[in-house]
């Protein structure tokens, strides 16, 4: 056989980039479609829970809001619903050994089988509660399996999921349109169980978020689907304003807000809206500042203008959020092969333990994805080994960087230190990992640690605490 047949055949060559060219659009769009029913699943399962059991330790709060505000999201849930049933418990999938859609990450698959599981336990329950749950779309059916869990703990907390839905559909449970007056918004009333409201964010806000005011909430929106599909005003802002964004961040409950940015909706929505007066103006008010306009100005790729304009948003953040942090979510797309979806996370907190349940989850959740990317494929015992030997090795730079800096910027108390290494590693170490560290540093008498309360219980490993003073310069420095 001829290997540069085809470079030789221009006409050929041009074909074969055609169809490449095509397959990764169909690709990529076809990622598109599977990223949020995941992203949504990823969040429920490795963020909301352990930060609602978080809350629920604290003894103050006994109710969080789980705002799903993504835009038109029953179309992207029927879709993910089809892909799921088509896998009838993920052991008769096409195309794959495994019986598993490759297309979707490891935690999807997961979380869809505790969905089933948590949902089948519950169907000993009332009967009001069953077929309320049966009538909820895919992504509240979740949210209602997971707030039965929070409810059974010996510290529980109510979970309530209330999804924004901007389609038209004969099963939303509860219906609001946008209020004329005062008196109308004075008459919302939340609804008592997790339910769907067929109105946008622009229509539902500003009676939604004075319901919610004494509550936790979780706030997943996206900024540039803020209005009714196909309903939009001729002039109308197609994003998140600066007057429509104070109300969200000057909560005085707990609030936590993740943005969900769409790399294409980004180049189709908001950089051309930027180009208008009106859409200058308003983003001008949201950043406070008019410097965006050279990202325009400037002759580059699209690529970087999208980034660029992430950014940006992430920007109008900061002012209100001492955390607030860019996160990529990776998709598993075929054997060995993790990509980065087209789609940016911007979480913004005020919690120190939201911040850290955060970092734990995305650091899990992409550990995971990559070793099940490797599952199945040749030599991977010694892709497993060669990533274990990588992993050893930056573990010890971590116990370096930690050493270097606790000396370096003394501080008394170890969670204090430890925010800073995860603020500068977001994503990276996980928090039992840092404490590991501290702990190996204290046992080797690289740090002394004078503990508020004595050792009673003789355990191995204690992790110094927020009473618990640590003395980095009680001996000679090493370097």
């Amino acid at each position: 056989m001829n290997l540069w047949a085809e470079s030789e055949n221009l006409e050929l060559a041009s074909m074969s980039a055609e169809r490449a060219q095509k397959s990764g659009t169909m690709r990529r769009n076809s990622t598109e479609h599977a990223v949020l029913p995941a992203l949504r699943s990823w969040l429920l399962a490795e963020y909301v829970a352990p930060y609602c059991r978080s809350l629920a330790a604290t003894r103050i709060f006994r109710r969080c809001i789980w705002l799903d505000a993504p835009g038109s999201t029953r179309v992207m849930s029927k879709k993910a619903d089809g892909n799921q049933g088509g896998d009838s418990g993920r052991g008769s999938g096409s195309g794959s050994g495994s019986g598993r859609d490759e297309s979707r990450p490891y935690i999807f698959d997961d979380v869809a089988g505790m969905e089933q599981s948590n949902h089948s336990r519950s169907r000993s329950g009332k009967g009001a509660k069953k077929a309320h749950s049966e009538t909820l779309p895919p992504a509240l059916q979740i949210v209602t399996a997971l707030s039965g869990e929070l409810a059974r703990e010996s510290k529980p907390i109510t979970l309530q999921g209330i999804a924004l839905d901007t389609t038209k559909s004969v099963g939303t449970r509860f219906i609001a349109s946008a209020p004329a007056s005062k008196a109308s918004q004075d008459a919302f009333v939340l609804p008592e169980e997790s339910s769907v409201i067929n109105a946008s964010w622009r229509e539902t806000a500003p009676a939604l978020l004075p319901a919610i005011e004494q509550s936790a909430a979780i706030f997943l929106i996206n900024p540039l689907a803020i209005t009714r599909s196909g309903a939009s005003v001729k002039g109308e802002i197609p994003f998140l304003t600066a007057d429509e964004l104070t109300p969200l961040v000057q909560r005085t409950a707990p609030t936590e807000v993740c943005l969900l940015l769409m790399h294409q909706q980004v180049e189709r929505v908001l950089l051309p809206a930027l180009r208008s007066t009106a859409g200058a103006a308003a983003f001008t008010a949201l950043l406070r500042s008019d410097r965006w306009k050279a990202m325009l100005a400037k002759e580059s790729e699209n690529d970087s203008k999208v980034s660029r304009a992430i950014d940006l948003w992430l920007a109008s953040l900061q002012p209100h959020f001492p955390f607030a942090r860019r996160i990529t979510f990776p998709m598993l797309i075929g054997p060995a092969t993790v990509e980065d979806a087209p789609c940016s996370l911007l979480f913004a907190t005020r919690r120190q333990d939201s911040l850290t349940c955060m970092n734990d989850a995305v650091c899990g959740y992409r550990r995971r994805l990559e070793q099940e990317s490797r599952r199945g494929i040749l030599n991977e015992a010694w892709f497993a080994a060669q990533q274990a030997g990588r992993d050893a090795q930056a573990l010890q730079h971590l116990s370096e960087d930690t050493l270097r800096e606790g000396r370096a910027r003394l501080p008394r108390r170890w969670p204090d230190l430890r925010q800073q290494l995860l603020l500068d590693r977001f994503g990276q170490w996980t928090q039992s990992e840092y404490d590991a560290i501290i702990c190996r540093l204290v046992q080797a008498d690289e740090v002394r640690c004078e503990w508020r309360q004595a050792n009673q219980e003789n355990l191995p490993c204690r992790v110094p605490g927020h009473e618990d003073m640590l003395l980095w310069q009680w001996k000679k420095r090493r370097y």
